[in-house]
């Protein structure tokens, strides 16, 4: 897993070199156009943001550690401290942080990682389309945690009620 998701940040780290290509990058079974969207910003005090790396991760089993799956989407952070995660396949969404030393797109040992705090499991249940937003997430990495100002999900709208509304 670490090697592919090193892989994959060398991929994203290639093309952001060449002023070209996305901040994210979904695995190979990603959703694309059809699938969720989740971006955000990293909170202000928030020291040595070039070196955070925000995974999304999706249907995580019942004690099993995100880290040791692959990645649905892999974002680096912006100079204005914002991430978006792309491609994400429909599902509950976890969100990690990592705080890579190594600077070598991989979690490996001694790397922090923090996972966000979702208490009203506002990524549970995202369908194709929807999208979220994280504001201002902070980062605990001697706690293993990262809470966010507020999460803030956009549902698409079915086609029922697309359809209820051109009729009215």
């Amino acid at each position: 897993m670490a090697r592919a998701t090193g892989l994959v940040f060398l991929l994203i780290a290639g093309l952001a070199a060449c002023g070209e290509g996305p901040k994210s990058s979904p695995s190979a079974g990603g959703a694309g156009a059809s699938g969720v969207e989740i971006s955000g910003t990293i909170a202000p005090k928030t020291p040595d943001t070039a070196k955070l790396l925000v995974f999304a991760y999706v249907d995580v089993p019942a004690n099993v550690a995100p880290a040791t799956l692959e990645p649905a989407s892999v974002s680096a952070i912006g100079p204005d401290r914002s991430f978006t995660l792309n491609g994400i396949a429909p599902g509950s969404v976890t969100i990690l942080v990592l705080a890579d030393k190594g600077s070598d797109g991989a979690i490996d040992p001694g790397d922090p990682i923090a996972l966000l705090d979702d208490p009203g499991h506002k990524l549970s249940a995202l369908q194709a389309g929807d999208s979220a937003v994280i504001k201002d997430l902070a980062i605990d990495a001697a706690q293993g945690r990262a809470v966010a100002a507020g999460i803030d999900v956009r549902r698409r709208a079915s086609a029922t009620s697309a359809a209820a509304d051109q009729r009215r």
